[in-house]
Order: C-alpha cells, then sequence, then structure tokens
C-alpha cells in the first residue's frame, strides 16, 4: 500500500455568510511567517516542497480583513492557488496576467515579448485601478528577470501611490531551484530583496526560512543531502518512503522490465521520467519506443518551450527535461542521464565540483518513490560522494559489463565550448527574448505587416482528445497544424511534397477533405520520425475515433488561400524544404578560435526575376524575435553556401494571423549577430557583483519612475 505525504492538517472553518471553507493548521515554521508578516516584509528562503503555496493561504487566513495579492509564474499555479482562495479578498495572478490589468491592455499579454513592447513603449507608471492590495505575496522571485523586475516595480510603485502606502511584501523562492540563468534570471532578487525594493517599502525586512518538505520522504531527502549535496540535514523530509534507487543500466529491456513493476504499482499517471534534454537523444527516445509498446500512455515534451500543457499530461507518464518539471511533482520520479556528460552538454560552462540546480530540482521531485538512471559506460559527476549513494540507495548494476561507473575528474577548463554541431532552431532557442530584439534591432531591417484583425486568424485547435472516459486523453497538435498549412500550398499548386517524400504523393487522395486528413496523418507520422520520439503517432492512431484526423479541414481552405496570395505574381523558381549541411562558422574569443557546424531547413527559397528570397512559413499566434534570427541564419547559409557576396531578401509569413515581417541585412551585419548569439548561447554566463546588480536594479528603479 501507498503511503501518501504527511501535509499540515486541514480544517474547516465558518465564514461571516454561513459557509464553510477549508482553512489549515500551519507548521511552526509557517506560522512563524505569517507572525513576522504582520509587522515585517519577509524574504522567505523554502526548500523544494516545503509549502510555499500553503503559507501563502494561511497569510490569507490570518489576516482575513487584509487585501493580498499572490503573483505566480505559471497559468496552472495561478489558478491551483486562487481556487485555494475562494471566498477570499486575496487574488492569485501570473506575471503576464497581472500585467494586462496594469496596462489594460485590449488582448491578453501572452509572453515576454509582449512585456518588452510594453515596457518600450511607457515611460512612467500607469494609474492602479484594481483593488487596494494590503499585502503582496511574490512567488518564485528566484526566477526573476530584469524584465520582470520591471513589472514588480511598476506594479509597487503604482499600487503604493494608489493606496498612499506601500503594501508589504513577502518574497518566496529558493535560490537553490534557481535554473534559468539562460533566460537572465537571477536568484539575488529574491536573496537581495531587502535592498532592491527598500525605496519602495521603508518597513524592516526578515529573512525567514522553509526547510521542511512536505514532498520528499526522509529516505529522499537524506541521499540528496548528503549524497548530492554534501550537506547533512539540508532538506528536511516529512515522512516515511522507499529507500531511493539507483540503477545502472543501459536503456534496454532489462532497465523497462525493472521500471515496469514500480509503473504499474505507482500508476503510469503518477510518473515522471525526467532528463536534462529531451530533444536528439536517442537514448532516451529509445526508451520512449519500449515504454509505447508496453501500452504505456506517454506525454512526450519534445519541444521544450514554455510550462507543460496539464491537459496532455493528465493520465500519462510525463517524459520531459528536468528543466520544464520544476515546479511539478509526482509520485514516482524517474530521474535520467544522472552522469557526467551532464556537464558536456547541458552544463558546458558550471563548475564541476558541487550539484548543478537543475540536478538538484530534478532530484527533488518524487513524492514517493525516487529513481535514478545512471546509462552504462559513463562515469559520475565528479561531485557525487559514491559511498554514500551505496549506503542509502539500492543499487542496482543491470549494465552488461557488469562493471561499476567510474568517477569523472574536476573540468579545470572554464573556457567557451561549442558543440561540433548544431541545428539552426536549436542554437537560437532558450536565448532571452530581450537580448534577440536588441541584437536584431542593431543588426536587422525588419518592415512589418500588421496581423488581420482577430475575426480572420485561423484558430484552429492546438489540443485534440484521443480518449475519452474516467480518465481521458488528448494531444497537442499546433505544429502539426502548421505542417499541414504548408505541405497543403506545395501539392495543391505544384503538385509536389517534399516535406513528406517518404509517403508518396501517389498515395494522396483526389477529394480535398480526405487529402487534408491524409497530410495530417502524414504530419504526425514524419514529426514522429524527425523528432525519434512516438509516443504521439501512437496514441492518435489509437483513438482515431475521436478526431478521425480532420480537426484541420475546416480551416484548411482559408489557409490555402492566404498561403497562394503571397505568390500571386512572377513567381519564378519554387524550391521547398531546402537544407543546409555543416556549414562552418568561427567564433573568435580571447582564448582562440572556435568553430561550429551550422545547419538547417529552410521553409522556401524563391528565384525570379528580382532575384532570391528566402521564406520561412509559421502557424503561430504571433511572430517573434526568434523566429527573425532563425530566418536570417537561413538567409546567412544560402549566402555562403551559394558563394554570394550579398544576403538574400528574406519574408516571415505567418499563416494564422497573416502577419509578413521583411526581413533585410548586410553579410557583415549577419555575421556580427550570429557570432553575438553563439556567445549568449555558449559563452561563460559571468555573474555581475552584487555592487553591479544593485546598480542594475537602481536604474531599472529610475527607469519606472520616468527619471532614466
Amino acid at each position: 500500500m501507498l503511503r501518501r505525504a504527511f501535509y499540515p492538517l486541514k480544517l474547516s472553518v465558518k465564514l461571516r455568510d454561513g459557509t464553510r471553507r477549508l482553512v489549515f493548521t500551519p507548521s511552526a515554521e509557517q506560522a512563524a511567517i505569517v507572525a513576522r508578516s504582520r509587522t515585517h516584509n519577509v524574504v522567505v528562503s523554502a526548500k523544494p516542497g516545503a509549502g510555499k503555496t500553503a503559507t501563502a493561504r494561511a497569510i490569507v487566513d490570518a489576516y482575513p480583513d487584509s487585501r493580498v495579492a499572490v503573483i505566480t509564474y505559471s497559468k496552472h499555479l495561478q489558478l491551483s492557488t486562487q481556487a485555494k482562495l475562494v471566498r477570499t479578498r486575496a487574488r492569485a495572478f501570473t506575471f503576464h496576467g497581472l500585467a494586462r490589468l496594469l496596462f489594460s491592455t485590449p488582448r491578453p499579454v501572452r509572453d515576454d515579448l509582449m512585456l518588452w513592447q510594453l515596457r518600450k513603449i511607457y515611460k512612467s507608471c500607469p494609474q492602479w485601478e484594481g483593488d487596494p492590495y494590503d499585502i503582496v505575496i511574490l512567488d518564485e522571485l528566484q526566477d526573476c528577470t530584469p524584465l520582470l523586475y520591471w513589472l514588480i516595480r511598476v506594479f509597487l510603485t503604482s499600487l503604493t501611490m494608489a493606496r498612499g502606502k506601500a503594501p508589504r511584501i513577502v518574497a518566496l523562492g529558493d535560490p537553490d531551484q534557481a535554473i534559468y540563468g539562460y533566460q537572465g534570471a537571477d536568484h539575488r532578487y529574491l536573496s537581495l530583496a531587502p535592498d532592491i525594493f527598500d525605496a519602495l517599502n521603508p518597513d524592516r525586512w526578515d529573512h525567514m526560512p522553509l526547510n521542511k518538505s512536505y514532498r520528499l520522504s526522509y529516505a529522499t531527502s537524506r541521499l540528496v543531502n548528503e549524497a548530492f549535496l554534501r550537506k547533512a540535514d539540508y532538506i528536511q523530509g516529512s515522512h516515511p518512503g522507499p529507500r531511493p534507487q539507483y540503477l545502472y543500466s543501459e536503456y534496454d529491456q532489462v532497465l523497462v522490465d525493472k521500471l515496469n513493476a514500480l509503473i504499474k504499482e505507482y500508476g503510469a499517471e503518477n510518473t515522471a521520467i525526467l532528463s536534462p534534454f529531451v530533444r536528439d537523444n536517442d537514448r532516451l527516445s529509445r526508451f520512449e519506443h519500449m515504454l509505447c509498446d508496453r501500452g504505456y500512455a506517454v506525454a512526450t515534451s519534445v519541444n521544450d518551450d514554455g510550462p507543460l500543457k496539464q491537459a496532455v499530461v493528465r493520465n500519462k507518464i510525463v517524459l520531459t527535461t528536468y528543466h520544464r518539471f520544476k515546479g511539478s511533482e509526482r509520485d514516482l520520479t524517474i530521474v535520467c542521464d544522472v552522469d557526467n556528460l551532464f556537464f558536456r552538454y547541458t552544463g558546458r560552462d558550471l563548475p564541476t565540483d558541487h550539484c548543478p540546480r537543475a540536478v538538484y530540482v530534478a532530484l527533488t521531485r518524487a513524492k514517493q518513490q525516487l529513481v535514478i538512471v545512471h546509462p552504462d559506460g559513463r562515469s559520475t559527476m565528479p561531485f557525487v560522494d559514491w559511498d554514500k549513494v551505496k549506503d542509502l540507495a539500492d543499487f542496482h548494476n543491470l549494465a552488461p559489463s557488469g562493471q561499476e561507473p567510474k568517477q569523472a575528474a574536476q573540468r579545470a577548463d572554464e573556457r567557451l565550448q561549442l558543440p561540433k554541431f548544431r541545428k539552426v532552431t536549436a542554437l537560437i532557442r532558450h536565448i532571452p527574448v530581450t537580448v534577440l530584439d536588441s541584437l536584431l534591432t542593431k543588426y536587422v531591417k525588419t518592415s512589418i505587416r500588421s496581423p488581420l484583425p482577430e475575426e480572420h486568424h485561423i484558430l484552429a485547435p492546438d489540443i485534440i482528445k484521443t480518449r475519452g472516459g474516467p480518465k481521458p486523453l488528448r494531444e497537442q497538435v499546433s505544429d502539426i497544424n502548421g505542417l499541414v498549412a504548408a505541405s497543403l500550398f506545395e501539392l495543391q499548386e505544384f503538385g509536389t511534397l517534399s516535406i513528406f517524400s517518404d509517403y508518396g504523393i501517389p498515395n494522396a487522395p483526389a477529394d480535398f477533405r480526405d487529402r487534408i486528413k491524409w497530410l495530417t496523418q502524414s504530419a504526425i507520422a514524419y514529426d514522429a520520425k524527425i523528432s525519434g520520439y512516438k509516443s504521439r503517432m501512437k496514441q492518435m492512431a489509437l483513438g482515431v475515433g475521436f478526431h478521425d484526423y480532420k480537426w484541420f479541414v475546416p480551416y484548411a481552405d482559408r489557409a490555402l488561400e492566404r498561403m497562394t496570395g503571397q505568390f500571386t505574381e512572377d513567381r519564378g523558381e519554387m524550391n521547398f524544404e531546402v537544407a543546409f549541411q555543416g556549414v562552418d562558422f568561427t567564433v573568435k574569443t580571447e582564448g582562440g578560435s572556435h568553430t561550429i557546424g551550422l545547419a538547417g531547413i529552410a521553409d522556401i527559397v524563391q528565384t525570379n526575376s528580382s532575384g532570391t528570397k528566402i521564406w520561412e512559413i509559421k502557424f503561430t499566434s504571433s511572430l517573434t524575435p526568434s523566429h527573425v534570427a532563425q530566418l536570417l541564419l537561413y538567409g546567412y547559409l544560402w549566402t555562403v553556401e551559394n558563394k554570394k557576396d550579398t544576403m538574400p531578401d528574406m519574408v516571415l509569413f505567418n499563416v494564422q494571423d497573416g502577419a509578413k515581417w521583411e526581413i533585410k541585412a548586410t553579410l557583415d551585419g549577419a555575421r556580427a549577430l550570429i557570432e553575438e548569439i553563439i556567445l549568449a548561447k555558449y559563452g561563460s554566463r559571468a555573474i555581475c557583483s552584487d555592487e553591479d546588480f544593485l546598480k542594475q536594479c537602481k536604474d531599472i528603479a529610475r527607469e519606472v519612475m520616468g527619471d532614466s
């Protein structure tokens, strides 16, 4: 029988209107924070699973006459938090949702790009017209970026002006879970909160801990503390649980046999499989195939951008990255690829003498059973106390060789380390939008045709149901919609089908509706082949009775018309899916020259009487600087491969909303941009001094007040 985590006792209290609401008895640590927040601003350093949301709820319960704003990062957390605050004077926001309310935007502020555009427009604080909140709780502040800090400053300044005095501030987070440094996040927005918010709120500040984890068992917390962190009692577990398992194994049927019993015990819907990276991970994709062959529904997050879609992962095994699973938990958590190759692929610029924060996050997601998978033939991380692993976990040597792993030496060379080869899409992934936008403004000229009115947007479904009943399943299909729109244009207008060449044009049905369904099924199979993961293809096939591959049929005519309208005159020669292979790019630094091979596939290369034009076709809610950078890189690769002296014209077109961006750049400008992108992606992320960090915060504060 499974033991559940021990959370603080929930009680029911009667409200003034006669209804009842669940509250809970806070722990001693939580109660101390609640009491201190009456007179102090508080910085709370909370270990994984220590009950930050519960602490926020306890503050709301303790001060029922106070208006409380809880600001979170994800929509899922915002909704779950708000559900716990019903019939109170508290409200939960996401940061982007708060921005819409603050700036009264006609459309939702969906992402950092829209927030960045607001920052460039607003040079003074807007008037706050919402509730005059007495307490503001800032959650996960270790993940704050300069852009989000600007938003927080605007909100707190506007709220202070509306109230006539500053609200109390409670900052929640964990510096050791600050894993988004590559996006510009800095844990000092949490740890130095008293310094960066002092001008807003002169009240005293206090630092308080939440050390007890209501997620982790005694056994899991002890292994993490002693074997990986080398800090005894750093995290306090809260309940009994099974000993962690450490599997030294190849990704083969032996491993799947070992894990199968655990998955059946805890349930697929309560299982997560985590890896440093999912995309281009051949071992992991083979592992996924074996799980699918065992009949498990798997939600494989190949696209590692943005939060997990709860509708898609529900009732399935989740297979995703360490980073993307942050903030989530499952009873059975299988942490893969815990070995020294982490420092070659994911943590190139990280020191090897202590546990990387992303590994720490991954190891602290299990509510019951933690399983660590160490691939055969790879060394252990240098900082791991191997004797403690053997003592505190059940070690299973499943390796065909029978040998135990060796311990890697610490890395001494911390200079720039480039991969030998990188796809264009991978190169630009995860670079902060503020960085890309600034670089593009510097090197690229963009002529923008705005999107069509919203009533003309092609809003095809992005999530499709594949199973009903008490445990329904759904799949995300937004990327499939884009593949279908582009391939339909080529097939209808030119009689070719470059992207799905393996599936044979003679197999395409003559009937238009049937042709769309065939293209949709082909796109799913193509994605499975390219990504290496087949869970979606298999689950879509099993659920064909629910969707019949026809969800895009009502939108196909409009998509085709919109695409055809871009090529009404002088089409010339049009080549689709044009591949560029292994173009070397050299970056020069103080440490010497470094070369990386770049490759990619352009959607369309058009050559007519006006010259050559590179097209990138998207089917998305909005175009972004990342799309521009991707297209410019394709233009550069074409220029080098064809030994030209000038860059071609480049066009970025969004079928969904009709937006069209025409891109121009010089060859020297393109080279400079690509070099800066590579350095932003792979260069050592030097941490500025606390003095410089505080100066940056003061500059943002002056900007908010209109003094910049």
